[in-house]
């Protein structure tokens, strides 16, 4: 959960330093503001992932299973947020499949390497 909280402070701060560098956009307290608004999905979607992962931890499910669940919602959420982005840049539908293929195969590889170094 540490290494989460600070992801998205960083992200938090990415967000807030790219508001103040552009022109005639306000102070500091509206990048910060700012900053938070863009970052606040990451925590919606980290939690998904969060509450299966609780649910092994409670014994409602076995931690394996909980674990490869939580996995592979984050690959939906990943293919989810490759087809908004493709279709945020164009309205192609094989465009938008292959931001879903991109982004969920990335996603897929990090967590295959994750696995092949823990094991």
């Amino acid at each position: 959960m540490r290494r989460y909280s600070c992801f998205f402070v960083a992200h938090v701060y990415a967000a807030t330093v790219a508001r103040l560098a552009e022109q005639g956009t306000g102070g500091l307290r509206e990048s910060i503001r700012h900053g938070i608004r863009e970052s606040f999905g990451l925590l919606i979607v980290g939690m998904i992932p969060i509450m299966v992962l609780a649910l092994g931890v409670l014994g409602l499910l076995r931690q394996v299973d909980a674990i490869w669940i939580a996995l592979t919602i984050d690959g939906i959420l990943l293919g989810v947020l490759g087809w908004f982005i493709t279709a945020a840049r164009t309205p192609s539908f094989w465009a938008r499949i292959g931001g879903v293929i991109l982004t969920a195969g990335c996603g897929a590889l990090m967590i295959l390497l994750k696995v092949l170094i823990h094991h």
